[in-house]
């Protein structure tokens, strides 16, 4: 186990330098990384012109955001799935570890159960992305009671429904 730098988590936003020397100066040896952010600095100049900074620590890329609804329509979730694609070949390419995605808290589409194998079913599709590239999925989920007024019907909001989707 090892300390890991997550900006996202803690709301810090700022240029890659600025991020990776905040990791250094406090002792990380681990970091999250924007992939989208990245995404377009490989785009712009080369995958290894993007990854030159990171490449210059010793800090290890913990995990990225992936960038997928589950709650999408079906047009806008395989839009996002095609994306995952060019994603994930950089991600293994830098050696990341993980791809993060957060499981909705609610719906306006459809009942528990329903939704429950809809989820699934679209998680097994992500994850059949990420696997040959050696990428593993980390699932999440929110539990704020905010949450709960939002959308029409509940959908996992504690470890034991999260549990059962997994």
């Amino acid at each position: 186990m090892y300390k890991n730098f997550s900006p996202s988590a803690l709301g810090i936003t700022g240029r890659q330098s600025e991020l990776i020397e905040l990791a250094l100066t406090y002792g990380f040896r681990g970091m999250d990384i924007d992939m989208s952010e990245m995404r377009r600095r490989a785009s712009r100049s080369t995958p290894v012109e993007a990854f030159k900074y990171l490449k210059a620590t010793d800090l290890s890329i913990g995990s990225y955001r992936l960038d997928i609804d589950l709650d999408a329509d079906e047009e806008t979730f395989k839009t996002q799935l095609t994306g995952l694609h060019p994603v994930a070949d950089l991600a293994s390419q830098w050696k990341v570890k993980h791809g993060l995605i957060m499981v909705p808290a609610g719906t306006d589409r459809m009942s528990y159960p329903e939704f429950f194998d809809f989820v699934r079913g679209r998680l097994v599709q992500i994850a059949e992305v990420l696997a040959p590239r050696k990428l593993r999925l980390g699932i999440g989920f929110r539990a704020g009671k905010e949450l709960e007024t939002e959308k029409q019907f509940p959908f996992v909001r504690n470890a034991e429904g999260l549990i059962a989707l997994v």
